[in-house]
């Protein structure tokens, strides 16, 4: 006949919904999450091969919010957590959403990065988001991101990485425990500008460099921690 229903039980919710009436019957229902105010939440592939996320509550569904490549990650303390990326367009982003509101709060992920390994690599660490994410290199390293407090993501490591004095004049000492580590500093545009071990005492002078924001990198075989400097 053509009908497509969806059902789906959850905490005694039960779902019976005729999808032909609110969607073009061509879409596919990929994946659901029921959230704990029982909310259905359907991640959708149209006809084009995109994605859309759609929620269904009190009998209608939500306009869709467009993407490309949804997984489910995670819903904690009322925030459903997605990720999303396009291999073609090389995009990719965190999603945050609000179950109550619908409200949604997106995040850039660098797009060295290429695909959550796992729909559910992830867990609340500290009260932070904290999941697992692919790098686009012929390892397919593992990366731990978080998402922190100023609501952006950072890479998480156990290690700490300190950079002092900050802002500096390109001469600045590089506090760390991390063992035999080498070190990189990138400008705000992913080039390099310095690579090697740290010196006596781990101070560096970064010569020939403008005034801006700089990425420290100190990283060994099993770790890697950044940090931001500012140069005047």
């Amino acid at each position: 006949s053509g009908m497509t229903e969806l059902r789906r039980s959850s905490n005694g919710i039960n779902f019976n919904i005729d999808m032909n009436s609110q969607t073009n019957m061509n879409e596919q229902i990929i994946s659901t999450h029921v959230s704990e105010n029982g909310v259905l939440w359907t991640i959708r592939r149209l006809p084009n091969d995109s994605e859309a996320l759609v929620s269904y509550s009190s009998g209608q569904l939500s306009s869709p919010v467009p993407g490309n490549h949804f997984h489910f990650s995670l819903e904690n303390q009322g925030k459903l957590y997605l990720t999303d990326f396009s291999l073609f367009l090389d995009v990719h982003y965190l999603l945050e959403v609000d179950v109550m509101s619908g409200s949604i709060e997106e995040y850039f992920i660098d797009s060295n990065y290429f695909h959550s390994p796992t729909e559910h690599a992830s867990v609340m660490l500290n009260g932070a988001f904290t999941f697992l994410y692919e790098r686009e290199d012929p390892q397919h390293s593992i990366d731990i991101l978080q998402l922190n407090g100023t609501n952006a993501l950072d890479e998480y490591s156990s290690e700490t990485l300190s950079v002092y004095p900050n802002p500096s004049n390109g001469t600045f000492t590089i506090d760390s425990d991390m063992e035999d580590p080498t070190v990189k500093v990138y400008s705000s545009l992913g080039t390099l500008v310095y690579e090697g071990a740290p010196t006596l005492g781990n101070q560096l002078t970064i010569s020939d460099v403008t005034e801006g924001i700089y990425v420290v990198e100190l990283s060994n075989k099993t770790q890697s921690v950044r940090s931001k400097v500012r140069f005047y």
